[in-house]
């Protein structure tokens, strides 16, 4: 939810301005927001191309500043779809991975994205496929956000014998939720304040 139960989401694309007058350099570009209205609309993929990123904002609520809607943002670390063969059985088993973003209306029953019992039975049921096959509206009203990431391994050498560390995941950024930075009003640090740590040890050794 933000700043409200009722939300839209959008993507945001990155696309560069042809030739004009308005941009004589060449060198222009723009924000193009699609806001995202039905279940079939949410199903999207990453754009590394367009740097596409998926805004979560709140229509009824403005920004004084900005007179926009509050909102936050997606921004996909390690977007990762399937590269199986749509017949095979591994694609029809993880469905879910199809998108990079689904979207879906708020539904209590809803708790796997990949189904029921995947690993352990036959082909995915009652995932996520399944809760956006029929259309569903999605524009301001209570909604999820389901968003795949992950990584594909490519064995190495140097996994052997011990397979090393992979990183995955994604940020959460506000997108003109705040009216300024929110960091302005920490406390400054005073720097003749001794260390936390270094008061807990000379307590120890008292």
């Amino acid at each position: 939810m933000i700043d409200g139960i009722n939300n839209t989401i959008s993507t945001l694309d990155v696309q560069p301005l042809v030739a004009s007058k308005e941009n004589p350099y060449q060198q222009g570009f723009t924000l193009l927001e699609t806001p995202l209205k039905t279940t079939s609309q949410g199903k999207t993929k990453s754009c590394p191309e367009l740097f596409r990123t998926w805004k979560i904002s709140n229509i009824s609520s403005l920004n004084s500043i900005t007179g926009e809607p509050v909102a936050w943002k997606l921004i996909p670390n390690n977007p990762c779809t399937l590269l199986a063969n749509p017949e095979s059985y591994i694609y029809k088993k993880a469905e879910f991975a199809e998108n990079t973003v689904w979207i879906t209306p708020y539904d209590d029953t809803n708790f796997f994205p990949s189904g029921f019992y995947v690993l352990n039975k036959g082909l995915a049921t009652n995932g996520i496929n399944e809760w956006t096959r029929e259309e569903k509206n999605i524009e301001d009203t209570d909604v999820v956000l389901w968003h795949v990431f992950g990584m594909t391994h490519c064995p190495r050498v140097e996994d052997y014998p011990i397979m090393s560390v992979e990183t995955a995941g994604f940020t959460l950024k506000p997108y003109n939720f705040f009216d300024q930075n929110p960091g302005l009003d920490v406390p400054s640090q005073n720097r003749n304040t001794k260390s936390k740590c270094v008061e807990k040890e000379q307590f120890r050794r008292q």
